[in-house]
């Protein structure tokens, strides 16, 4: 789906005659926002009751706050804890919430190890992802819906799954050394 927007992302906020940034209005907010994205948004009774949100926040992610509309807009499509669309690399199978994150990681001979798979290989990681991702849809629709709990983010029913999504395989495996101070290191 193309939105219809101006260069700073805020066209059909400013158009509709409510603010870009918060408070915003709950009723014109809900109205502007797809379904998917009215049951992502996290309302409280206070802000309810008063008829103004004044920050916008994920349910699924409460810890992140976005400081306009189109950021939220935009974390309810892409964020890798429930991806809306999915961006596959032909090559090598890995798959990406944001389709500039997939050309970047296609073009690089370092992050996409195509060497590593036939193409066969590489489509059958892609159908298990899109089997995966189908089924998480189906989870968020229901707690959507009836509040029934999703029993794991997107992102790691892959991981569960696809142990060779190097993407996800590198986090996982990533440790952190200690930092040291200036003068320790003498």
């Amino acid at each position: 789906m193309v939105k219809n927007e101006t260069a700073d992302g805020q066209g059909k906020a400013r158009r509709a005659g409510y603010p870009t940034k918060g408070p915003y209005p709950v009723e014109a907010l809900q109205e502007d926002l797809t379904p998917r994205e009215v049951a992502l948004l996290m309302v409280t009774p206070d802000e309810l009751q008063c008829g103004l949100i004044e920050t916008l926040r994920c349910k699924l992610c409460p810890v992140e706050t976005f400081s306009n509309r189109a950021d939220f807009q935009r974390h309810c499509s892409k964020c890798e804890a429930h991806p809306d669309v999915l961006f596959a690399c032909e090559k090598c199978g890995d798959c990406f919430a944001r389709k500039f994150a997939c050309t970047r990681h296609s073009e690089s001979k370092s992050a996409c190890k195509s060497w590593k798979w036939t193409p066969e290989a590489a489509s059958e990681k892609i159908a298990t992802v899109q089997n995966i991702l189908a089924g998480y849809e189906r989870d968020f629709w229901e707690w959507a819906q009836n509040g029934t709990p999703i029993e794991a983010p997107f992102a790691e029913r892959v991981r569960g799954v696809v142990e060779t999504t190097s993407k996800w395989t590198r986090r996982k495996t990533a440790t952190k050394k200690p930092r040291t101070s200036r003068k320790s290191r003498k």
